[in-house]
């Protein structure tokens, strides 16, 4: 049972938007997945091989204090470095976080001609077994995400915190993690689609489907069927979704 509590004039979205069209980049070989490392400081060669199922070969490296997966296939990267977070009121203003997860990733996985663009920022607290969104304040993590086009509307995923490209950083700035989906490039289609209207908006709802609860620490996959009895509404934006990983386009949805 879904239903809206939202307002007709809280629904003022353009009727129209543009797709995002991308070519993907080129799957990596052993060479060029050696050469990605070195660049990110991972100049041990005694690195793991793995076969994953859905994304074919992954190589896995390992330094003392860090460690860079690579999925060959889809040319993606995930980064994690381990750092102390330790619980702090004192954090470095949002544009001093956004310069450095950009530097970071300009010095490490980007090529020149590979553009990226601030899209938004996650305020985060982290409790060990359990991550939630929070005030500026309260944050004692924030996820930096990164977009392949100049665009006010952000790009999500399945897990709408995640974005195609992302850095996590304490609040001094260090970085914990990153996130990388190469995108060869990005442009906006020379036909918009329409978008639904407030009318169209609520009646679609009974057919949407929930992806995640809990601010993404829970997939409805999980639960006992019939555990979800009622959805309200409160809050609608417009974002940049894939869904189909196979598709060569960003739409439009609520």
């Amino acid at each position: 049972n879904i239903k809206s509590a939202i307002p007709k004039e809280g629904f003022n979205f353009p009727a129209k938007l543009p797709l995002v069209l991308i070519e993907k980049a080129s799957s990596l070989n052993e060479d060029g997945v050696l050469q990605v490392a070195t660049r990110a400081g991972f100049l041990n060669k005694n690195y793991l091989v793995a076969e994953d199922i859905t994304r074919g070969k992954t190589y896995i490296f390992r330094e003392e204090e860090k460690s860079l997966t690579v999925y060959s296939k889809e040319n993606d990267f995930v980064y994690v470095a381990s750092i102390e977070n330790p619980p702090t009121s004192v954090s470095v203003p949002d544009e001093t976080l956004i310069s450095t997860a950009e530097n970071f990733l300009k010095e490490n996985f980007l090529a020149s001609n590979e553009g990226i663009h601030f899209s938004s920022i996650n305020y985060l607290l982290d409790e060990g077994e359990h991550l939630s969104i929070a005030s500026r304040e309260e944050a004692n993590l924030f996820k930096i995400n990164f977009s392949p086009i100049d665009s006010q509307i952000k790009f999500v995923e399945d897990n709408p915190l995640n974005s195609n490209v992302s850095v996590w950083l304490t609040p001094l700035g260090q970085i914990l993690k990153a996130e990388i989906k190469k995108i060869s490039s990005a442009r906006f289609s020379p036909q918009e689609v329409n978008l639904k209207t407030y009318e169209e908006f609520n009646t679609s709802l009974s057919t949407s489907t929930l992806v995640s609860l809990d601010n993404g620490n829970v997939f409805p996959g999980d639960l006992p069927e019939g555990s979800v009895g009622e959805i309200t509404v409160e809050t609608v934006e417009i974002v940049y979704y894939q869904g189909d990983v196979s598709q060569n386009f960003y739409q439009p949805v609520f």
